[in-house]
């Protein structure tokens, strides 16, 4: 939170704080999107847009995790 700018935290610093810890378990730990990640997105997104429901959006054609899997063996932190 520290490290936010502080127009994003000044109006109401605690309640920044509580939904910042509330919103962490959401990320990925490894950097990679589970599929059923991904279906909630979509899901989501189905229920605010009738385009995107509408769309027949195949979500394992819409994302990968080969970039996580290229920057574990080329990146700064590969062994």
């Amino acid at each position: 939170m520290a490290k936010m700018p502080k127009e994003f935290t000044s109006a109401d610093p605690a309640m920044y704080l509580a939904a910042l810890k509330n919103t962490i378990p959401m990320y990925s730990e490894t950097g990679k999107m589970d599929p059923k990640g991904a279906d909630a997105v979509l899901a989501v997104f189905s229920e605010g847009s009738p385009d995107v429901a509408k769309a027949n959006i195949d979500v394992g054609k819409t994302f990968t995790n080969k970039f996580v899997e290229q920057a574990k063996t080329t990146g700064m932190n590969a062994k």
